[in-house]
């Protein structure tokens, strides 16, 4: 009781209300995967296209294997690149990557890929944006 008097006190000498930040109730558990990568070099990037911000960036990443981008995206935008240079030539070569939210076993909602051609030193790019609907699990990142 002593404290509850004391806290009171100092709220009433001018202290600092506390105004908690509003979590986002639609904020998301992003992840990127480099699904596949024919080409010596591989890069996979993720941002929000709207504010430019970079939520991923990475060259000759892992195949396979899901890195976290974001623990907590509240935008409504997103855009996906997969890069794929320096093939070899002889046939064409590719990249594939996606990006997933949520979940234990979260399935794919947002995916690039791309292909060369057969020409030694050939790269390939593909942009791909989406609008994250309804449908994408989200989190809680609350407290």
């Amino acid at each position: 009781m002593v404290l509850a008097g004391c806290l009171a006190a100092a709220c009433n000498k001018g202290g600092t209300e506390f105004i908690p930040t509003p979590v986002p109730v639609d904020a998301r558990l992003l992840t990127v995967t480099l699904d596949s990568c024919g080409c010596p070099e591989c890069r996979v990037a993720l941002s929000n296209p709207t504010t430019g911000e970079g939520l991923y960036n990475r060259s000759g990443g892992p195949i396979g294997v899901a890195a976290v981008a974001a623990s907590c995206y509240s935008g409504k935008d997103l855009r996906l690149i997969v890069e794929c240079g320096s093939c070899a030539g002889g046939a064409p070569c590719g990249a594939t990557a996606s990006v997933s939210a949520g979940g234990t076993t979260p399935t794919p909602f947002l995916q690039a890929a791309c292909q060369t051609l057969a020409t030694p030193g050939a790269d390939c790019q593909d942009d791909e944006s989406v609008t994250i609907g309804p449908s994408v699990p989200t989190v809680n990142c609350g407290p």
